[in-house]
């Protein structure tokens, strides 16, 4: 071969060689091109999603900010729960609806001639409560089924009972508008569903002044609270301004004042002293005057006067309280008649509290003195919130009058009736 043909040979091969060469570079730049512009691409994919994602979770807390105002009766976020009831309220606190349940299943079985027994609902109530605007502007409203007609805001069947609305003003004053209890016996004023016994005293059912619908001034200090009220007929519930036969034609009142020797006013709203709680004392005096124009316990003909002295006694454990009542006329008792009762208890563990009760009524009337004697036990699962009572009921005089009786609603059902055995199982929040 020669050598310029030689020269050209190889020269050739370079050529093609280095071709080859330039070629496969040329498509390794190209793919990783491909590769960058690939995770440029996710890269951009993954910017844009999480600017989505941001714009999301904006979005997610304006409308979740939107619905709280909406929801919020001031635009500062509601809240709801439970305390004692339970209650929906403002933010601020100037709003608050609060809703409690009183529920008292018995079984009650009378030991007369033909042993009757049975069982009923004593009470299912309904109760709402709250302040508006602020809370020293407050309401009470409560709805009653009961199967008697007593003077505790129950008519057989349903009824309405409280009405109010009340306002807080300096001082320990305040006003209160409406249907409310009368302020007299301090056992009515403490109220369903936190009685010592199962229910209300012989004692206090034949001399409570009931509801009241008119004005009720209202004053307390640290160691004395006094109230008083006017309007329609003592005992009278839910009638018109003009009906003479429910109101009065002169305004009726009663005033009621207590002293706090020992304790808390708090612990007074009930007839029990758990263990733990400290010594209280307190003294009460009521008065009222009908004008002759009441109803109920107070509904004679003539100027029903009345009056009641009572004082309790709380030792962290156990309990004693004792009431006097003297009225110069009454519906069931007659004329000058008076009433005792006497009861306590003493917690044998803590859940577990024995009591006892005398009461004791006599007036001028054509009947036999009413004189009972009461005994039995409470079993407290959540306090007075749950609550089952087991007592007997023994009238002590063989004849009595049989007004006193009010329907069986604390277990005698006849003025003959013997020993009744009652139990009783409550719910109340």
């Amino acid at each position: 071969m020669k050598l310029t043909t030689f020269v050209a040979a190889l020269a050739g091969g370079c050529l093609a060689t280095s071709a080859m060469a330039q070629s496969d570079a040329l498509a390794q730049i190209a793919e990783l091109r491909a590769q960058l512009a690939a995770v440029q691409a996710q890269a951009g994919n993954n910017t844009l999603t999480e600017e989505r994602a941001a714009e999301i979770k904006s979005i997610v807390r304006d409308t979740l900010a939107d619905a709280d105002t909406r929801t919020s009766l001031q635009g500062g976020g509601s809240t709801v729960g439970f305390d004692n009831g339970f209650f929906m309220s403002s933010a601020d606190g100037n709003f608050k609806l609060k809703l409690g349940v009183l529920a008292q299943a018995r079984f009650v079985w009378e030991f007369d001639t033909t042993e009757t027994m049975g069982f009923e609902n004593r009470r299912t109530q309904l109760a709402f409560g709250g302040n508006m605007f602020d809370p020293s502007w407050t309401y009470n409203a409560v709805i009653n089924y009961a199967p008697y007609t007593t003077p505790y805001g129950e008519a057989s069947g349903f009824s309405v009972a409280d009405a109010s609305v009340s306002k807080a003003l300096d001082g320990g004053l305040s006003i209160t508008g409406g249907q409310f209890r009368t302020p007299f016996t301090r056992a009515t004023l403490v109220g369903d569903g936190k009685q010592l016994m199962a229910d209300y005293s012989p004692t206090d059912y034949n001399f409570s002044a009931g509801y009241q619908q008119g004005v009720l001034a209202g004053y307390s200090a640290d160691q004395f609270r006094a109230m008083f009220s006017i309007g329609n007929g003592i005992g009278n519930m839910n009638g018109t301004w003009g009906n003479d036969t429910t109101n009065a034609t002169n305004l009726n009142f009663s005033v009621r004042g207590e002293f706090k020797m020992a304790g808390s006013w708090s612990q007074f709203a009930k007839e029990t002293s758990f263990r733990g709680e400290e010594f209280g004392l307190l003294f009460g005096v009521g008065w009222l005057d009908t004008d002759g124009n009441g109803s109920g316990n107070y509904g004679s003909v003539g100027n029903n006067n009345a009056l009641t002295m009572d004082a309790t006694a709380f030792f962290g454990g156990a309990n004693v309280s004792a009431a006097y009542t003297y009225a110069n006329a009454s519906t069931n008792a007659g004329d000058d008649s008076y009433g005792f009762s006497v009861q306590g208890g003493v917690f044998l563990t803590d859940s577990i509290e024995a009591w006892g009760g005398w009461n004791y009524i006599d007036g001028d009337v054509a009947f036999e003195a009413g004189n009972w004697i009461q005994f039995g036990a409470n079993v407290y699962f959540a306090k007075n919130g749950c609550k089952w009572t087991t007592q007997i009921n023994v009238p002590i005089n063989d004849a009595t009058n049989s007004a006193y009786y009010f329907g069986g609603a604390w277990g005698l059902n006849s003025p003959t009736g013997d020993t009744s055995l009652l139990t009783q199982l409550q719910f109340m929040f």
